[in-house]
């Protein structure tokens, strides 16, 4: 790598250097804790998350102890190649010193004919995902991209089939093909970034990128992240990739493995095919498809989810699982603030159900749990000292979020203070609609039911445990009992749901979208027994259940249905639908945003609609200080300099934003606002967007 770097040797430097960082950092770390019992997806998944912690977590103290001594860009590109190389050769010294004993990391690529058949699909589907929005982007035509969406699902109902011939040793490589065949549809999607929030990532990217060393800006509560500003920096400075493709594809790359945690967690209790089914379901949310939009948040949910994979896996012995679960949960305080509120409340719930099932079942065996006081508390130090005392923006947040939610309370029943997606879960309006909008609602609360069965079969059956283990009777999907700790883990996270359904401000906080894609990660097992105990009851084929919900979810998620059925909403399917109205950015938006950049001062106000404000942030680098959004053009009269219009405003003669005098928020006719243009001057057009002074 060190070679390929000092060279610039194209092409090879980008592939190698990023699978160098992304792997052996890991791999190193893993051998120092001697875990070689460990199977290989687990060393595989395990390796990436422990690289990535390693990158933040040296690269922030790289970065704090150059910027003592005076050194001011301690992520340039030999800089780096440097320290990181001393310390890798320290790492594979320490580790072979340490753990003498042969690792057997060798990948079995051997197969017989019959698993070659079982791989042909699954090979084929990453090169129709690129294939397809290819020609997406080029064409318009959705062509191969829906054909793909068939047959995703085509092959899942293939191998639940298919289950007692399917090689079990499969089940990980098709899993970790169709995720990231899944993943790399929107990150591909447009030359330019795609979303809301990733507009202000890119943006603290940019800031740590154009100064190569990270900084507490105390502009944003982002700057806690290194996840979005540390992290794509180190990549970036090693790999010489364009920051936009670097950015729109790093976290789809390392968010793919997700699903490879799923199955390793489910497949304690369940069965390899059942297990399967599980990390599908995780898959076919739309939170995953739309990695690209949550940039930060699934960079913490994988961790969380490595923590949950560490936790309950029993070839990792007591010193090494609270090692690996501190790595990951500094990781996910690294990456998302959110999401680690969300992590320590739920370790928080644990503990106190285990210590209530310990006092009253078991009060004479010495639970040894990992969750215990020792970590909660360790965890609140380490919450404290990043978001309180560092960043401190992230912490004061928390503090006024909880405040509002307590205050908030009054307004339990009151059906509009809940956030639109909630309102929408319920069915509103839902009879109104057309087809694909009441099967995604039969097939989204067909899942919520097979979670609730699954877990409430679970908590009757608690009476029948031994010795702090769950005994489910007659479930042969089972390989065995659950331990109390994962079961209780497990209803802190429905309780986490319930509480953002009942309580108003916090659907606001923390979208139900972002804790659900969090929760399933355990939840996901449950879907499939609860799928398998409501089977049994009606008499049919459990995988055949299962998949009657799976599947439609599944289409309905991916917007495959709605197309079908004249309602396109997908971006990734579509050139047109609010989606892409909102949140696409065409090449003349980026060229106007450019060329206002260098002709404003940076004092100027720009006026411009809702969503033009994150264009101008991330593709132009203007502070959010500078943009007023909620104004222009509902008013009659420009307060500021400038006037800022995208290719949607353009080219359909539409804003999106908030009329304060109407107390409106949506979409507006920009004809309606003609005086105002007819008084300022046009000084651009690039016949996508304009600016006017």
């Amino acid at each position: 790598m060190d070679i390929l770097v000092i060279s610039d040797f194209p092409f090879l430097r980008q592939i190698f250097g990023f699978l160098f960082l992304s792997f052996i950092p890991g791999f190193l770390i893993l051998r120092i804790l001697k875990l070689n019992e460990i199977g290989f997806t687990e060393r595989f998944v395990l390796s990436i998350g422990l690289s990535v912690f390693f990158l933040m977590f040296f690269g922030i103290i790289l970065n704090n102890i150059s910027l003592k001594f005076g050194y001011v860009t301690p992520l340039s590109p030999m800089f780096l190649l440097t320290v990181f190389s001393i310390i890798f050769i320290v790492l594979l010294i320490l580790g072979y010193t340490v753990n003498e004993e042969s690792v057997n990391f060798s990948l079995n690529l051997t197969l017989n004919p019959l698993e070659k058949k079982f791989l042909i699909i699954p090979i084929i589907l990453p090169a129709l995902s690129l294939f397809g929005i290819y020609v997406m982007n080029t064409t318009n035509s959705n062509v191969l991209l829906m054909l793909l969406f068939l047959l995703i699902p085509s092959y899942v109902v293939f191998v639940s089939i298919s289950n007692e011939t399917f090689p079990v040793k499969l089940y990980p490589i098709v899993i970790f093909l169709i995720s990231i065949s899944l993943l790399l549809l929107l990150s591909l999607r447009s030359n330019n970034i795609i979303g809301v929030d990733i507009h202000l990532e890119y943006y603290m990217f940019q800031k740590v990128l154009s100064g190569l060393h990270w900084a507490n800006f105390k502009e944003s509560i982002l700057d806690s992240c290194l996840s979005i500003s540390l992290l794509p920096t180190i990549y970036k400075s090693l790999l010489n990739l364009d920051p936009i493709f670097l950015f729109k594809s790093l976290y789809s790359l390392i968010y793919s493995v997700s699903p490879l945690v799923v199955y390793i967690i489910s497949n304690k209790y369940l069965e390899e095919s059942y297990s399967f089914l599980a990390s599908c379901f995780y898959m076919f949310q739309s939170n995953f498809l739309l990695t690209e939009y949550n940039a930060r948040t699934n960079i913490a949910i994988l961790f969380f989810g490595l923590s949950m994979m560490v936790l309950f896996n029993e070839k990792i012995n007591s010193v090494s699982k609270k090692v690996l679960l501190l790595t990951f949960i500094i990781s996910c305080l690294f990456s998302h603030y959110s999401t680690t509120y969300v992590f320590f409340f739920i370790l928080i719930g644990s503990f106190i159900l285990n210590n209530l099932f310990f006092l009253k079942y078991a009060p004479k065996y010495n639970f040894n749990s990992i969750v215990s006081l020792t970590t909660i508390s360790l965890f609140f130090i380490l919450i404290f000292f990043w978001y309180g005392q560092i960043t401190d923006v992230a912490f004061n947040s928390a503090i006024h979020f909880l405040e509002k939610s307590v205050f908030s309370l009054h307004d339990l029943f009151i059906e509009e203070s809940r956030q639109t997606d909630l309102q929408a879960m319920f069915g509103k309006d839902i009879t109104q609609k057309g087809i694909p909008h009441k099967i995604h609602f039969i097939v989204t609360w067909l899942s919520f039911l097979f979670i609730g069965v699954g877990t409430l079969f679970t908590l009757l059956n608690f009476k029948e445990f031994k010795f702090l283990k769950v005994k489910i009777k007659n479930i042969s999907c089972l390989n065995k009992v659950f331990d109390t700790e994962f079961f209780t883990i497990s209803v802190s996270c429905l309780g986490l749901l319930f509480a953002i359904v009942v309580i108003p401000i916090v659907s606001v906080g923390y979208s139900l979208e972002r804790l659900y894609a969090l929760t399933i990660t355990i939840l996901s097992t449950f879907f499939v027994v609860g799928g398998f105990i409501l089977a049994k009851y009606l008499n049919i084929p459990s995988r055949l259940l299962i998949l009657l919900v799976l599947i439609p979810y599944f289409l309905s998620v991916s917007g495959f249905t709605y197309q079908v059925f004249g309602f396109p909403n997908n971006i990734i399917l579509n050139s047109d639908g609010n989606q892409y109205d909102s949140l696409y950015v065409h090449d003349q938006d980026k060229y106007g945003t450019i060329w206002l950049k260098l002709h404003n001062d940076n004092e100027t106000l720009i006026e411009a609609d809702y969503y033009s404000k994150y264009q101008l942030i991330s593709q132009a680098g203007f502070p959010m200080r500078s943009i007023n959004s909620d104004r222009l053009p509902f008013h009659k009269k420009l307060y500021g300099q400038y006037i800022y219009l995208r290719y949607y405003n353009c080219i359909d003669k539409k804003l999106y934003g908030y009329d304060k005098n109407l107390k409106l928020s949506g979409e507006f006719d920009l004809s309606d606002y003609d005086s105002t243009f007819r008084r300022e001057c046009l000084i651009y057009s690039n016949g996508g967007s304009k600016i006017y002074a």
